[in-house]
């Protein structure tokens, strides 16, 4: 590492005033750097020469990274403040790149009427085999990599970490609970990172023991360090993250729940606490509330953002539940306008273009929904049946033209209590009827902590385990097949090439013998040769061959000797010799 004093030269056509100190830079520069694709490419920055009031005000300093990359495409990186120290302030820049050949980029800054520009540094990105970031897909059942392959979610809420302060269990850190997530094979995880007790970035007066109290300007430096911890976390065990911005209670002037969320009280955008909103509307319409939201935006996107493990950021947790309570006074406009400069703003700003979503609980807010910037739309779903729930996918993703998923699902909001059994087998259910629907993840528990403590994430281990055979482009949710089962069981079937599935589901109360299970062709007549059978155990995990069997007059019949109450399985066909 060489280590340069470099002075901020002056962008062309430029002036600048008179300064009480001259600002200088001192970059830590490798000769040449090489990084291989979708990996990290970090640089530091050392200016000297003036102290900023808030380093992390983007209207007092600006740093950007302006990148050249090997196709001649120009982006602008924001880059990050990492700490002061003796007259000097740290800057950082971490980027992923998504081309493969040699990048160039300048770091410019602005301050004042000062526009600043350093000379230009390079790296070189090398092939690698890995996948890249998520993006949304024009299939609404899927995500897609930026090396083509798609992707299929079957994840869980990990809301935070343990509450120290209030008994729970200090061992259910995101190392825990990462680690976890890798051996039940469990994909996505959805989880709070601004709330007043889980990485409370903008909250001087976190609660519940894990953060101190921060008094300086800017995000909380622990919150900080505990982001940067669980990003390293999903990287090493390979959990993608849907990272939750905000949550209703954040806003609520009352405590609406008896569970203690009315934290309006002490919401740093809280005009009563040197925040910009006289009222929790404001929050959503006062300019200096929208930059210092957007300024949050920016640095996640800046030190974070560069994680091929982020696959959306969520705007809002439950916004309705903000919206429609006694005395808020949100209005809807208010809360939709917002999300689309929200959204206008994070794709001039983020170059990964990460998906943009954001949740109601269970009322959807005017025009929400439809605004062009969400590329997921969710919504939180309690007390509803897996016929409901596959319903409710059907509806919203078909009303609204985009993917729709359920990113809480659970028999009830109140608690697990002694009924984990009872819920997970609700989870279990939704989780398999939606893997034959058009939504990019299987609905998510909240009840993250009752399902590890007894031992329910295999229901989540064995739907990941198979999730991959159903994860295919339009032509899988259009290619239904038609079905009929002894005892009208509840079944569901696809077909991913020529490969056919049919889910079978026992919802009474006895085991049923020779369960004859039907497939009818359509009108093309593909049903047609030998085809091996497979059962596919949804409680186990386990697959068992089952004897061959030959289409005729385009049906296949196959028959199940046993079906156990409250039990489910997947019939797998695959053809060994088609008829001519």
């Amino acid at each position: 590492m060489i280590k340069k004093i470099v002075p901020f030269l002056l962008a062309a056509g430029v002036s600048s005033p008179a300064l009480a100190s001259e600002i200088v830079v001192a970059a830590q520069q490798q000769e040449q750097g090489n990084v291989a694709l979708y990996n990290k490419y970090s640089h530091s920055f050392t200016t000297s020469g003036h102290k900023f009031d808030n380093p992390f005000d983007s209207k007092e300093i600006k740093v950007d990274a302006l990148i050249t990359t090997p196709s001649g495409k120009k982006i602008t990186m924001p880059m990050f403040y990492k700490g002061s120290e003796n007259g000097k302030t740290f800057w950082g820049f971490n980027f992923a790149p998504q081309e493969k050949g040699q990048y160039r980029y300048q770091v410019a800054a602005s301050h004042e009427e000062q526009n600043l520009l350093t000379k230009s540094f390079e790296f070189v990105s090398l092939n690698s085999q890995d996948k890249g970031f998520l993006s949304k897909d024009e299939n609404q059942g899927s995500w897609v990599f930026d090396n083509g392959e798609r992707f299929r979610g079957v994840g869980m809420n990990i809301g935070w970490e343990a509450r120290l302060s209030i008994g729970d269990n200090p061992e259910y850190t995101y190392e825990y609970w990462m680690r976890q997530m890798k051996k039940n094979k469990i994909n996505l995880v959805r989880t709070w990172v601004n709330a007043p007790w889980n990485i409370p970035l903008e909250w001087n007066k976190p609660v519940y023991g894990r953060y101190s109290d921060y008094n300086g300007k800017g995000l909380h430096p622990e919150a900080i360090e505990r982001f940067d911890y669980l990003i390293d976390n999903a990287e090493k065990n390979d959990v993608n993250l849907i990272l939750v911005m905000d949550y209703h209670g954040s806003l609520w002037a009352k405590d609406f729940d008896n569970w203690g969320n009315d934290f309006w009280k002490s919401n740093p955008y809280n005009v009563k606490n040197g925040g910009p909103a006289a009222t929790p509307e404001e929050f959503f319409t006062h300019p200096d509330a929208i930059s210092r939201y957007q300024d949050r935006l920016r640095y996640i996107v800046a030190r974070w953002g560069y994680s091929t493990n982020i696959a959306a950021i969520e705007f809002w947790n439950e916004v309705d539940n903000a919206v429609y309570k006694e005395d808020q006074n949100i209005s809807d406009q208010a809360v939709t306008s917002w999300h689309k400069t929200m959204s206008e703003y994070l794709d001039k700003t983020d170059p990964y273009n990460h998906i943009q979503t954001t949740s109601v609980s269970h009322k959807e807010i005017e025009g929400l929904f439809a605004s062009e910037g969400l590329d997921l739309i969710q919504t939180h779903l309690y007390g509803m049946s897996a016929v409901a729930t596959e319903k409710k996918i059907k509806e919203l993703s078909q009303r609204y033209d985009k993917s729709y998923a359920v990113g809480e699902a659970a028999l009830g909001w109140e608690g697990v209590q002694d009924r984990i059994d009872e819920y997970a087998v609700h989870l279990h259910e939704s989780m398999w009827i939606s893997m034959f629907s058009k939504t990019p993840f299987l609905p998510m528990t909240w009840w993250w902590e009752d399902y590890d403590a007894a031992g329910k994430n295999f229901h989540l281990q064995y739907a990941a385990e198979f999730i991959d055979r159903l994860t295919a482009g339009d032509e899988l949710f259009a290619n239904s097949e038609s079905v009929k089962v002894k005892y009208n069981l509840m079944n569901r079937a696809l077909k991913n090439k020529d490969t056919h599935y049919i889910w079978v589901n026992n919802t009474k109360r006895a085991d049923l013998k020779n369960v004859t299970v039907t497939l009818s062709g359509g009108q093309s007549g593909e049903l047609n040769g030998t085809y091996e059978v497979e059962l596919y155990n949804t409680w186990t995990g386990k697959t068992t061959e089952l004897n061959k069997v030959t289409a005729n007059e385009n049906q296949i019949t196959i028959q199940l000797a046993k079906l156990a109450s409250k039990k489910d399985v997947v019939l797998i066909l695959n053809p060994t010799i088609l008829s001519n």
